[in-house]
């Protein structure tokens, strides 16, 4: 008497990437601020499980030698990526040969805002308590947002009445 036990496994395994340096996303965009972000494309197949050697990754079109293990491959750039727009893609098999495939775009942007005072100059002195501060602000990645604006003075309390220009998508100045 022979006996033989097999499962039939039609699904494809589950994938997900998570980023480090992720902020939330804004304007359907994913930011990110870390010029070498940790790619981890976490995988899973409750049935036959994922095939680690089946799993590929790449950035930006060309294929990266990601470490694989039972749950998860990690891959993290040994240079600093250019400022801007980046695809992650994977693929893996399960045990039964099922293929699933993910993308995840994501906008690098680790250079912090510009700041210029325009006014008022560098060692000037006033004869009275009411100075005009003007000042420029400029971020060429993912745009500026006056909700996280701060102004100091001298590391003490400052009262201060702002006039901002319009701001459009993504933090941008409007028309």
């Amino acid at each position: 008497f022979a006996a033989s036990s097999f499962s039939v496994d039609t699904l494809a395994p589950e994938l997900s990437f998570t980023i480090t340096g992720k902020a939330a996303p804004a304007g359907g965009r994913t930011l990110v601020n870390s010029a070498r972000p940790e790619l981890r494309l976490n995988y899973s197949d409750a049935v036959s499980g994922v095939e680690p050697a089946s799993v590929v990754m790449e950035l930006d079109g060309v294929r990266v030698a990601a470490s694989a293990g039972a749950d998860a491959a990690i891959f993290t750039p040994a240079a600093d990526l250019s400022q801007g727009r980046h695809a992650a893609t994977a693929s893996a098999r399960d045990r039964a040969g099922n293929l699933a495939a993910l993308t995840a775009d994501f906008v690098l942007d680790s250079l912090a805002p510009e700041t210029t005072i325009l006014a008022p100059a560098d060692g000037a002195f006033f004869a009275t308590g009411t100075v005009a501060l003007k000042a420029a602000f400029s971020d060429v990645g993912s745009g500026l947002s006056t909700a996280s604006l701060r102004l100091n003075l001298d590391n003490g309390a400052l009262t201060a009445e702002l006039e901002l220009p319009p701001v459009g998508p993504a933090g941008k100045p409007g028309t």
